[in-house]
């Protein structure tokens, strides 16, 4: 029997929340890891908490540590509308990340290839460019956002993406890592360039 478009039969099927669709395997070896978080997760987890809220938690729960950096903060606070919400959003930054929130913008100044191979490879806002940095100048660290056309795979890696079905929409969030070896080609390919026109 063939389920008519309209009918109540398919409209449950459409609006029932699904699980996320994951790698489970991956997710085992997101153990004891850091993960640098972005706003438009911390946002969806508020907006999302049955769903993308709970996936969160949950890996949070599992030995993993969130973390941001300062200008991702603003950026998820900012959409506090009443004291009420700009609490809860505290609250809920607070038990995802446990408080930490790295100061990177203080290491900009020890990155120089850093900076020169994100404006050759990167057209991202400051909060992705920073936890970029993160992942970049701290070592064995993931990224976790939803805003994958800002990321350069150049020297990024995109290594799995959860992808859940909500009520109006499909988001599919992604993690990265980075990837020492390429980065090392592409800086070491900037600054023969550069030494080349001087």
């Amino acid at each position: 029997m063939e389920i008519s478009w309209r009918s109540p039969e398919r409209q449950h099927l459409l609006s029932k929340k699904m699980n996320p669709i994951l790698d489970r395997e991956f997710l085992s070896e997101l153990k004891s890891s850091y993960i640098a978080i972005d706003a438009c997760c911390l946002i969806d987890g508020i907006k999302y908490p049955e769903s993308v809220g709970k996936f969160l938690l949950n890996i949070s729960r599992d030995n993993c540590s969130f973390y941001t950096v300062p200008i991702v903060v603003y950026e998820y606070l900012r959409g506090a509308g009443t004291q009420k919400d700009l609490a809860s959003r505290r609250d809920y930054l607070k038990t995802i990340t446990d408080g930490t929130v790295l100061p990177i913008d203080r290491q900009f100044n020890l990155m120089t290839d850093f900076l020169l191979i994100m404006n050759k490879t990167a057209k991202c806002d400051l909060g992705e460019y920073q936890l970029i940095a993160s992942i970049v100048g701290f070592g064995d660290r993931y990224l976790l956002t939803e805003n994958d056309k800002h990321i350069p795979k150049e020297f990024i890696d995109r290594v799995s993406v959860v992808t859940f079905n909500l009520e109006s929409e499909i988001k599919n969030y992604c993690f990265y890592k980075f990837n020492s070896d390429k980065y090392e080609r592409i800086a070491q390919n900037i600054l023969t360039s550069q030494m080349r026109s001087e």
